[in-house]
């Protein structure tokens, strides 16, 4: 799990986590403690994705907190090892906000194809994403989670599906309870879900898509702080 809380220039914070156990004992860690000094972080990189959608390679990425954040250059690979630049998004994100992009590769994905991000900032300086590959032959199901903890603010889930099809969201408590369940056609892409965190009580959740013949079945787990 990953936590994130934003705290003001020159101050201090301790963090410790209290585990209730399934028979109710509570377990505490033992503090650590932060002192911000300088500026805000960069970005954070939430999530970034490459999944076949149709003939192309379709590329999703979320970031969290952008500031001085310029660009992002997109760039692929066939051999993993030279990448060539392949096209430019500019940072649309800021302070204490989620920015979500897309990106669909406009040539045709006729061989294994690895993608990455290069981030700049305002100074020049640049960071890289982590690889994603893309198989022409390849099924392509995946599910994202952000932020996870969720808060009360927007919680967001992708699911990317390169098949249109009928599929099932459902949302169960730690108990195995279902607390919310929708029907929806799958799209070729990716498509967002804003889920509802804010009317669930505390706790870990599992979120799970299934198909009508559940050949697909998968699903992620999240917590509600």
């Amino acid at each position: 799990m990953s936590y994130t809380h934003i705290i003001p220039v020159a101050t201090t914070y301790y963090y410790f986590a209290e585990i209730t156990q399934a028979d109710g004992n509570k377990i505490w860690t033992a503090p650590v403690w932060f002192t911000r000094n300088a500026d805000a972080p960069t970005f954070e990189l939430l999530s970034f994705t490459a999944v076949k959608s149709g003939d192309h390679a379709l590329l999703n990425w979320s970031t969290l907190n952008e500031f001085n954040t310029d660009y992002f250059n997109i760039e692929k690979s066939t051999d993993a090892v030279v990448y060539n630049f392949a096209d430019i998004k500019n940072a649309t994100g800021s302070l204490g906000s989620t920015a979500l992009y897309s990106w669909l590769d406009p040539d045709i994905l006729d061989t294994s194809t690895y993608y990455r991000l290069t981030i700049f900032d305002n100074n020049g300086l640049s960071q890289l994403s982590p690889i994603r590959r893309v198989d022409p032959s390849e099924l392509t199901f995946n599910i994202n989670i952000y932020p996870n903890p969720a808060g009360n603010e927007n919680t967001w889930c992708s699911l990317s599906h390169n098949l249109v099809e009928p599929m099932r969201l459902e949302i169960f408590s730690a108990d195995g309870k279902l607390v919310l369940s929708s029907n929806f056609y799958s799209e070729i892409g990716t498509l967002y879900f804003n889920l509802p965190a804010e009317k669930l009580s505390r706790g870990l959740y599992t979120i799970r898509f299934s198909n009508s013949d559940y050949s697909i079945n998968d699903s992620k787990r999240f917590i509600r702080h």
